[in-house]
């Protein structure tokens, strides 16, 4: 079904990056865009296409179709349909409803996809969903995949209650050792500060590319009495140069068309072999099948618990348990959600012994 036509001007809901990209995106197909819609505007123009208000809209900008494009993960999706049925808009556009005709225009943005390619891909995500250890899990995972294909818009409000990466499932209450933990994508050292509170570090490894990133990192980690060794390096199978888009926050990630250079190492590489691991946390923006890849070793000498970031790719939801699974390690897999509108998920791997 397209949704898009060239004889069908359309509104685009949100001026934010995506809205933009997708408004540039129809301009290259030849899709009439009439303007962007936004709640409180700012300006009155975007991308040289006008901002409208919604009390600015007459009955026939009402009719026309309205693409939502406001795609993070701070806003339930069904809060803005909600807006828009409001503002008399019956004609309303979802992000992984136009996505198949603007792939190429928008390139990847993490998580979606045409519900066509996850209704081809049913038998993996039924192969995932038995690798799950609990029902909480299974749920979790039909959910999203109904919501991404646009069956379950209720599920964009709903996050889990566990705290992200660092949870019972990953630190039982009886565990007061001290443990050795290794953080690819550090970002600014959050994760570690809050992990610090918690437990009792040994050893800590922070992996960090974005050049920004990691100089607030490394004045962050200055400012504790916390130690920590700070690497200015991606996580990857191996050693390589490669190109990144920088200066984005947390969300700077490999990229063929970005600007910095950046070097890769694999964890097996760094740590060769001579450090124990108790827990490694992957949050590298796509990349995290690569560095379980380049991790091989130390994951079967010292089997670390782990909490990956399973919502950079639609395949993240079946390829990332397989290979987990293919290790032959026994880990018990769980799947939660830390955010809304399906970002943040994480796949928690636990051994056996702390299960």
């Amino acid at each position: 079904m397209h949704y898009l036509t060239q004889d069908d001007p359309i509104l685009i809901f949100g001026v934010g990056g995506f809205g933009r990209a997708v408004a540039n995106a129809c301009k290259a197909k030849g899709i009439p865009v009439k303007g962007f819609v936004q709640t409180r505007p700012m300006s009155d123009k975007a991308e040289n296409l006008p901002v409208y208000s919604w009390s600015d809209l007459d009955t026939a900008s009402r009719d026309l179709p309205l693409v939502v494009a406001i795609y993070n993960r701070d806003t339930p999706m069904d809060q803005l349909v909600g807006f828009a049925k409001e503002a008399g808009f019956s004609r309303i556009i979802m992000p992984w409803e136009i996505y198949a005709e603007l792939e190429d225009e928008l390139g990847w943005r993490y998580w979606l996809t045409a519900p066509s390619f996850l209704a081809q891909h049913s038998v993996d995500i039924e192969r995932s969903m038995n690798r799950l250890a609990d029902e909480k899990s299974r749920v979790c995972l039909r959910r999203i995949v109904d919501f991404r294909s646009g069956t379950d818009l209720g599920y964009a409000n709903y996050v889990h209650d566990d705290p992200q990466y660092f949870n019972k499932l990953t630190l039982p209450d009886d565990s007061k050792r001290s443990i050795s933990y290794l953080d690819g994508g550090a970002y600014n050292g959050d994760s570690f500060l809050y992990l610090s509170k918690k437990q009792s570090i040994n050893n800590c490894w922070l992996f960090e590319p974005d050049p920004s990133n990691y100089k607030e990192l490394v004045q962050n980690i200055k400012k504790t009495d916390r130690h920590a060794t700070c690497v200015p390096l991606a996580l990857s199978d191996r050693y390589d140069m490669l190109t990144f888009s920088a200066e984005l926050g947390e969300a700077g990630h490999l990229d063929p068309a970005g600007t910095n250079m950046i070097a890769s190492v694999s964890i097996d590489e760094f740590l060769g072999g001579r450090q124990k691991v108790d827990f490694i946390k992957l949050d590298v923006e796509g990349a995290e099948m690569s560095a379980l890849n380049g991790a091989k070793e130390t994951i079967n000498k010292h089997r670390p618990t782990m909490a990956i970031s399973c919502y950079h790719h639609p395949y993240d939801l079946w390829k990332l348990p397989d290979m987990i699974s293919e290790l032959g390690l026994d880990y018990q897999l769980y799947m939660r959600q830390h955010a809304f509108n399906s970002f943040d998920v994480v796949l928690y791997a636990i051994p056996d012994e702390i299960c």
